[in-house]
């Protein structure tokens, strides 16, 4: 793979297919004024510390970044519907939290007051945040927005929000509190492989209501292996194992990723 300090590319250039930056590192990667748009998968196993778009920009999506870590965005402030502020893509209304950085170390991150939908996938696989506040007036939480946030410890869900869409948590491996608004609409498996909600404690956060991941079990801790026996007993699925607790990226190995992200969703420029 390559390392690079930067990368500046050809004014000319206007789009990028799948795989063109694969198992590259940036330090900065700047998109000429003039770019329109990115390919799924551009970015496989890509790391990069500041990333850098054009107002021109016509689409993005979640996948365009799939396997890549990504530390900031930067925006073109001149981009008609698309703006960031410290490292996180929004809309430019502000109502919407596009995208959070994966590879943005905090541990601590507060939703700005006046969001209102924080998108699919939007902290997808961040391996760094244990907290986040989430604004009162915020409706949506989307499809797998905190999918796979394995140090994402507990979360108070203001009593605005209506609808916590499918696996909005799952494979949150160190969850254990959570309050919910009593009338929120919740999707399929939206706490799926969430071992320490089992028997988790009440969060009092929103005089919310606490809950119990569907397919959980008790375990002594969250890094030990649990196994769940087929119909032969001598013959173990795994159904949780996460890595060493120091590691820096914790995650369920249970059957793979959920593909909650995986449906091709676009953010129209």
């Amino acid at each position: 793979p390559f390392k690079l300090t930067g990368g500046h590319l050809p004014v000319a250039l206007k789009s990028a297919g799948a795989d063109s930056f694969s198992a590259c590192t940036f330090k900065t990667l700047v998109f000429p004024e003039g770019f329109e748009t990115f390919s799924d998968f551009a970015f496989v196993n890509c790391d990069i510390d500041r990333l850098s778009l054009p107002s021109t920009l016509h689409s993005l999506s979640f996948m365009n970044f799939d396997g890549c870590g990504i530390g900031a965005f930067d925006i073109s402030p001149e981009h008609p519907t698309l703006k960031t502020v410290d490292g996180v893509l929004y809309t430019k209304d502000m109502k919407t939290l596009l995208m959070y950085p994966n590879g943005k170390k905090d541990p601590y991150f507060v939703v700005p007051q006046g969001v209102e939908c924080i998108q699919a996938c939007a902290f997808n696989d961040n391996s760094f945040l244990s907290r986040i506040s989430l604004p009162l007036g915020l409706k949506t939480i989307g499809k797998g927005a905190f999918g796979s946030c394995g140090r994402l410890t507990a979360v108070s869900v203001p009593l605005t929000v209506e609808n916590v869409e499918d696996y909005a948590f799952t494979d949150c491996v160190s969850l254990s509190r959570v309050s919910l608004p009593p009338h929120a609409r919740l999707g399929k498996d939206v706490f799926d492989n969430c071992p320490l909600l089992n028997e988790g404690l009440p969060f009092e956060g929103d005089n919310g209501r606490t809950v119990s991941a569907k397919y959980s079990v008790p375990v002594k801790s969250v890094w030990e292996s649990m196994y769940l026996m087929a119909d032969k007993p001598d013959t173990p699925i795994p159904l949780y194992a996460a890595p060493d607790k120091n590691s820096p990226r914790l995650w369920s190995t249970a059957g793979g990723w959920n593909n909650c992200c995986r449906k091709n969703e676009q953010w129209l420029a």
